[in-house]
């Protein structure tokens, strides 16, 4: 099991993609009020072209994108493994309670 404790402190989200034009995508989060343009970028992650390539005509684009989506959306995915969590935990203690209650309807 993936222990999330261990991505506390990270960048929150939005994280977003910006295709910089060389040879890799970034995935970016936005310091301060975007509404006043009072802050600046922060690159999160830089995901190359798969095959280095910069010639987008020899690289694999479409795996090239969906990983840099895939980085984008870790804050959206770490938030629902940890929802999805909590919904297990709350439904294992409601078939405990289920099981106690056919035990002692059988007695």
């Amino acid at each position: 099991m993936i222990d999330t404790n261990r991505y506390e402190g990270h960048t929150p989200a939005p994280w977003r993609i910006s295709d910089c034009g060389h040879g890799y995508i970034d995935a970016q989060n936005w310091i301060g009020s975007e509404e006043t343009g009072d802050g600046w970028v922060q690159s999160v992650a830089k995901v190359s072209q798969e095959d280095g390539e910069r010639n987008l005509v020899h690289s694999n684009v479409d795996t090239w994108n969906a990983n840099a989506r895939l980085i984008a959306d870790a804050p959206l995915l770490l938030q629902e493994v940890k929802r999805l969590r909590k919904e297990n935990d709350r439904l294992k203690r409601f078939l405990r309670q289920i099981e106690g209650n056919c035990k002692e309807a059988i007695k």
